[in-house]
């Protein structure tokens, strides 16, 4: 996008969690599979997307990059996980 604004996606159990908690960044809701994140990311012109690779299958990411062609996919560091445990 145009702001460079980050983004966060999630599914229908986190909208209400990450709009509170989520500060600075914009939360969109996706469908519930890879091919609901990827029209979420084409919709947006996302170059790029941080991910929890302990949160993610192999064939779900790879599903991801088949749906995203465009999208560079970047596994986020491990603390991240970290922090969501922390509630």
């Amino acid at each position: 996008p145009a702001d460079r604004a980050s983004v966060l996606l999630v599914d229908g159990r986190y909208t209400t969690q990450a709009a509170k908690e989520a500060r600075g960044a914009r939360v969109v809701l996706y469908g519930d599979n890879a091919a609901g994140i990827a029209d979420a990311q084409s919709a947006g012109g996302y170059g790029k997307a941080g991910f929890e690779p302990s949160g993610m299958t192999v064939d779900f990411l790879g599903a991801l990059r088949r749906k995203a062609k465009k999208v560079r996919w970047m596994p986020l560091p491990a603390e991240s996980g970290s922090l969501r445990a922390v509630k």
